[in-house]
């Protein structure tokens, strides 16, 4: 019990810290392996949110302010919390997690990296950048018409949806991709037919 307490008066002058600076839109950064908390009671009214999370961390993460724009995860646990419905962008780098919680209309960028997922839940009409390299994915859902820049490349995707003509730039080597869709003159590719650089 007093570990625990400990741990909460921890985490409350992380906050009361923050909240010192008087600015909602000031990046919120907590890291669990520098401050060596294991749990993550809440989390205040803020824009911009970055975490990074021990192994030692309670598996299972409190609700996200209603008013965060920007997300950031470091070694995500397997289940995050849903989504607040005014998101515009997501990154997840390294995790057990095998799927993602529904993603809000209002979503334009996501990025998600070295996880376990296999599918991607349905991407918002307004998403313009999906960035889903080195995870476990056999497929990709219908891209939205905002689409312009998809990195999809390290999975185990055997065939890609329909190309949008927005998109502006490809990159989708190293899949188990056949059969390959037809480009439309204004895209950069580098798939495993044109390697270029990657």
């Amino acid at each position: 019990m007093q570990n625990e307490n400990q741990d909460t008066e921890n985490y409350d002058e992380i906050i009361r810290t923050w909240e010192r600076k008087n600015c909602v839109n000031e990046p919120l950064v907590i890291n669990t392996n520098s401050s060596k908390i294991i749990h993550i009671p809440y989390f205040p009214k803020c824009v911009k949110l970055y975490l990074t999370l021990s192994s030692d961390i309670c598996m299972y993460l409190p609700d996200f302010p209603s008013t965060l724009k920007i997300l950031d995860i470091t070694l995500a646990p397997e289940i995050i919390p849903q989504l607040p419905p005014n998101l515009e962008s997501l990154r997840i780098f390294i995790g057990d997690m095998r799927e993602l919680p529904p993603l809000p209309d209002s979503l334009k960028k996501l990025k998600i990296e070295m996880t376990a997922i296999r599918h991607l839940p349905p991407l918002p009409p307004n998403l313009e950048e999906l960035s889903c390299s080195e995870n476990d994915l056999v497929c990709l859902p219908e891209l939205p018409h905002k689409l312009k820049l998809l990195e999809c490349a390290q999975n185990r995707i055997t065939r890609l949806p329909a190309l949008p003509q927005s998109l502006k730039e490809l990159t989708c080597m190293y899949n188990k991709i056949t059969e390959y869709p037809e480009y439309h003159a204004d895209l950069d590719v580098i798939d495993d037919r044109y390697p270029g650089l990657y």
